[in-house]
């Protein structure tokens, strides 16, 4: 009940485009709990790739860049949602043929930092989907880390599953034998699973996924990136 309430407080408050609105909390005839938000008719990322229809490179660079700008107001009131991926991504079609992403379920988010305070507390916990989630979660879960890195981790992996149609590695840790092959290759830009990947792309996926979250790229550096100011909204293709 309290991990509710506390979804709904916070889901409640938000107030932009790239969010889904939360309505209100009901309880139905069952007596069950019950979130209203508004409807997203085009379902949710994952589907949607899996089912192909994610076919071109500048689609793909509009529903990121609108990720980025949803992850950017919420960084921005001191919000980390730690559960970022394709199935936390719904699409809905607006009245000008243009489709928009919002992100949902922040059934994991945290407060960092509170409107009055100057300064971010570290996040703790071991929470979001596995091949999603940042190597500092894994390691330091107990001790805390900085949960909005955290979010760039996994909006990167987002962008190589839309481009890609799957993951660069299971997992973020020294188990994952495709992990130690990419931390083997960071230094030189060299993993061989970003080849595919254009030069822009490239750049700013081994920026997102600086294994030191303290040298990561944080969504505001993200979308400084001058092919990146360019980039409109995909028309509505569902």
């Amino acid at each position: 009940m309290k991990k509710l309430i506390s979804e709904f407080c916070i889901s409640s408050t938000l107030d932009h485009i790239n969010i889904v609105k939360t309505v209100d909390l009901v309880v139905d005839d069952k007596n069950r709990y019950c979130t209203v938000m508004e409807y997203c008719s085009g379902g949710d990322l994952y589907s949607f790739i899996k089912d192909g229809r994610l076919t071109s490179q500048d689609e793909t660079n509009g529903y990121f860049k609108q990720l980025l700008n949803g992850l950017s107001y919420l960084h921005g009131l001191g919000v980390a949602h730690r559960d970022i991926k394709p199935e936390n991504l719904l699409l809905v079609k607006q009245k000008n043929g243009s489709t928009t992403l919002k992100i949902s379920d922040f059934g994991e988010a945290d407060v960092f930092r509170e409107a009055w305070q100057e300064t971010s507390r570290l996040s703790d916990g071991l929470c979001g989907s596995t091949p999603y989630i940042a190597p500092e979660i894994f390691s330091c879960s107990r001790q805390g880390y900085r949960a909005s890195q955290s979010d760039v981790w996994s909006a990167a992996i987002v962008y190589f599953s839309m481009r890609l149609n799957g993951v660069p590695f299971y997992s973020a840790q020294l188990s994952d034998s495709n992990y130690r092959l990419y931390q083997r290759h960071y230094t030189k830009a060299s993993y061989p699973a970003f080849q595919a990947f254009d030069d822009e792309s490239r750049t700013m996926i081994y920026a997102m996924l600086n294994p030191d979250p303290e040298k990561r790229f944080t969504i505001q550096d993200v979308l400084k990136l001058t092919w990146l100011a360019e980039i409109k909204p995909p028309s509505y293709l569902l």
